[in-house]
């Protein structure tokens, strides 16, 4: 294993990390309250 190739994984894990926990966030902050609660 090579620096480049744990940096290259490290890189790329952050990059879906990230993803997956914005995404999800801002689809929900342009819920209305009221539905997003009702959604559950």
């Amino acid at each position: 294993m090579t620096f480049k190739n744990v940096m290259l994984g490290v890189t790329i894990s952050s990059v879906i990390g990230v993803l997956s926990g914005i995404v999800p966030a801002t689809l929900a902050s342009r819920l209305d309250p009221v539905e997003a609660i009702r959604a559950n």
